[in-house]
């Protein structure tokens, strides 16, 4: 088990409904949540978050 966190959810576990035909607009699930990630994953706040886990922290 990977315990790597996400930048979509902060428990693991998210629930996301999205209009017709936006997935098909992606290339299907796979793709769509790929890019979803991507974008998430270039916001300054999962940055500062990636950041901050690599630095051993005692507070």
């Amino acid at each position: 088990m990977n315990d790597a966190q996400i930048p979509i959810t902060e428990t693991g576990y998210r629930s996301h409904f999205s209009p017709d035909g936006i997935v098909e607009e992606y290339g299907g699930p796979e793709a769509y949540v790929l890019a979803w990630l991507d974008h998430k994953a270039d916001s300054e706040a999962w940055k500062k978050r990636e950041e901050s886990s690599r630095q051993m922290s005692l507070f």
